[in-house]
Parts: C-alpha cells; sequence; structure tokens
C-alpha cells in the first residue's frame, strides 16, 4: 500500500500522506468486509450489514464534524470501522467546512452504493451495464479519495470554482477512468471468482465476446480521457489573466491525473489482480 498512495498523492508531505494511505488501507478492508466476492463472513446477512454500514456511517459523520459531546465515536469498538477515526479528525482538523462537508458527501455516496452492489446479490439479481455503472461510480471509491486532493497538497480553490460544472465534470471523468480502467485489469481475478456483476462480463452477452466487451470498456476510457483533456484546456484558460487562480485549479487538476495513471501503474504490479506486468509497452495480454 504504500507504493498506492505515494503514487495516488506523489507530492504530498509525510504525515499528510500517512493519513491518505491509512484512508486507502481503511477502504481495501472496509469494502472487502461486506464484498461478496471477498468470502466476507457477513455479506449474506442483509441485517448484518446493514447494521455494519450504519454505524461506519456514523462514525464517519462524527469525525467529520464539530462537536463537544464527550461520548466515544459510534463505532469505535469494532476495529475495521474505528480505522477510519484518525482520517477523519485530520482532514476536519486541516480542512474548511466545504472541503471537509465534500469529503463527508462522497464518503456516504460509497457507503451507500456499496450497499446497492450488495442488494444485486443478495436478490440474485443481475444489474444492466448502465445500472452497475451508477452504482460503481460511488462503489469504486474513486472519487471518495479525490476528494482528499486539496488536503493531501494543502491547497484551497475558491468554493464557486469547486463547485463549477466544469470542475465537477473533470471529477466525474476522472473516476470514470479509474474504476473503468480498474474493471478492465481486474477482470481475471473477478471471473476466478465467478464474479458476473462487473463491467466486462456484463458487456459481453451486448458486444458479443471477452474481447469485444474489453475493447469497448477501453473505448469508455479513452472517452472519457478525452474528455476530460478537453475540459482541461478550456477551465484553465478561463482562469489564464489570473495566474494564481489557475496554478490551484491546475494543482487540482494534475491530482485527478496522477491519481489516474496511479490505478493504472498499481494494478499492473499488484498480486491482487494476477497480471505480474510491470509495463504497458506492446500492449498487454491477459491469459484467462
Amino acid at each position: 500500500m504504500t507504493f498506492f498512495a505515494a503514487s495516488w498523492w506523489p507530492y504530498a508531505p509525510y504525515e499528510t500522506l500517512e493519513i491518505v494511505a491509512r484512508l486507502a488501507i481503511w477502504f481495501f478492508v472496509w469494502d472487502d468486509e461486506t464484498d461478496p466476492d471477498e468470502s466476507s463472513a457477513m455479506v449474506d446477512n442483509w441485517g448484518r450489514v446493514s447494521i455494519f454500514r450504519q454505524r461506519t456511517v456514523d462514525l464517519v459523520r462524527q469525525s467529520l464534524t464539530e462537536t463537544t459531546d464527550p461520548k466515544p465515536l459510534e463505532g469505535s469498538s469494532e476495529p475495521i470501522i474505528a480505522f477510519f477515526g484518525p482520517v477523519g479528525e485530520a482532514v476536519f482538523r486541516s480542512c474548511n467546512k466545504r472541503q471537509s462537508n465534500s469529503f463527508l458527501e462522497e464518503l456516504l455516496f460509497y457507503i451507500n452504493m456499496c450497499g446497492e452492489e450488495q442488494k444485486f446479490y443478495t436478490t440474485q439479481s443481475i444489474p444492466t451495464v448502465e445500472e452497475y455503472i451508477q452504482t460503481r461510480v460511488g462503489s469504486g471509491a474513486a472519487r471518495a479519495c479525490l476528494a482528499t486532493v486539496e488536503y493531501a497538497y494543502g491547497i484551497t480553490v475558491p468554493e464557486e470554482i469547486m463547485n463549477d460544472e466544469m470542475m465537477q465534470q473533470l471529477w466525474h471523468e476522472a473516476a470514470m477512468i479509474i474504476h473503468t480502467t480498474n474493471d478492465i485489469l481486474s477482470f481475471k481475478k473477478e471471473i476466478s471468482q465467478s464474479q458476473v456483476a462487473s463491467l466486462i462480463p456484463l458487456l459481453i452477452p451486448q458486444v458479443g465476446s471477452v474481447q469485444l466487451a474489453t475493447n469497448h470498456a477501453a473505448e469508455i476510457v479513452k472517452s472519457s480521457i478525452d474528455r476530460f483533456d478537453a475540459i482541461e484546456r478550456q477551465f484553465l484558460e478561463r482562469y489564464s489573466t489570473t495566474p494564481e487562480v489557475q496554478e490551484g485549479v491546475r494543482k487540482v487538476i494534475e491530482g485527478y491525473k496522477y491519481a489516474c495513471t496511479a490505478n493504472l501503474n498499481w494494478s499492473l504490479i499488484t498480486g491482487r489482480y494476477k497480471l505480474n506486468c510491470e509495463s504497458m509497452s506492446g500492449g498487454l495480454h491477459i491469459t484467462l
């Protein structure tokens, strides 16, 4: 996870890097605890997982909200949930209200979409491609990680700029690039677990083969990259007469880009996806 964190947030100061690394670890552990494809002990029990999610929501809210309540954080007795506590507290101490609230909203969206994914499993229903993508934008955790860019680099961009439609679109496209790339590169792992509620398996009936499904997913990534690049040029040009503002915008956009490339590089070398690859030079051949 050290490589993962250092790649995602390459210019974060060391103490800040420790916090975002802790966040990344928490996402992996928390997700595996509720993921049907990771042999979770609780995944077949909707009530039990719902309580686990609600306790997580309670702790996340408390750790990112100013409070004088001396009571322990909700969920603090459960190690996996409690592991997040120092992350929320550090972000809340360092960030303004808008930044903390944005991070909180993305975390709640992540937890909610993980619940939607579990519904597909517990009801034994297969989502459509559109339903899957809508859920995956949240459950992939990319948006929540991207919400830490300002915190990681110690910058504050004006609220009206972060809420601008173009910045929001950049955020969305970066998340699409990350989770679609992940869906392509994790396919070998997923079929070994007989997982069908993922992008490549869901595309196969529509396009006719694994290769065509992979090509289609790769085109989704390419289209998002093209849109991202076009919006970036327009957005930076808008602030060309205000260099200080433009520099803040540029740093946020660069943070999104680092996340995209870091996700790709980490996915290639991690044993989690069984690719045993260190370079995309010459393309990537995956034997299923």
